[in-house]
């Protein structure tokens, strides 16, 4: 089931609240201090915190270094960004469009690869053409200074 990036976000910033709210009146009834309480309250809460919002901005990443390598002429590398995750979000879909785009790239580079070996056939061909004239130019302007004149 997809779920939007920010409402990933609400629903962590949430989850981090109610724990900071429910696990100091939960340490305490197990005979924790108030004060060690809110400091484990604070360290658990900013741990998982941190780990919600690392697994959420993963495929950022990924996706931050798919793009890196695509702007330095890699076209090579797979965009690869785990989709089969519980909740995908639109940096899936994200992923999709980047490896639509890459495999046009890689058409339009085959094309014009495809293009430019035409333009330099033809232009060989032109080349041995202008050489032959060239040469036959050469043979007549030989043959004319050869031809006694005639008066």
């Amino acid at each position: 089931m997809p779920l939007q990036f920010a409402h990933k976000f609400a629903l962590g910033f949430f989850f981090v609240a109610a724990l900071s709210l429910g696990l100091p009146t939960l340490l305490e009834s197990y005979g924790v201090n108030e004060t060690l309480a809110k400091y484990l309250t604070l360290f658990v809460a900013a741990g998982l915190g941190w780990l919600l919002a690392n697994q959420i901005t993963q495929n950022v990443r990924l996706l931050r270094a798919c793009t890196d390598r695509i702007s330095q002429g890699d076209l090579k590398q797979g965009v690869e960004v785990p989709g089969g995750r519980h909740f995908p979000d639109e940096t899936v879909d994200l992923a999709r469009s980047i490896r639509d785009m890459v495999e046009s790239l890689c058409e339009l580079v085959g094309h014009i690869q495809k293009a430019a070996d035409q333009v330099k056939t033809s232009s060989e061909e032109l080349s041995l053409s202008s050489q032959g004239v060239k040469k036959t130019t050469q043979e007549i302007v030989s043959r004319l200074r050869k031809r006694p004149e005639v008066k």
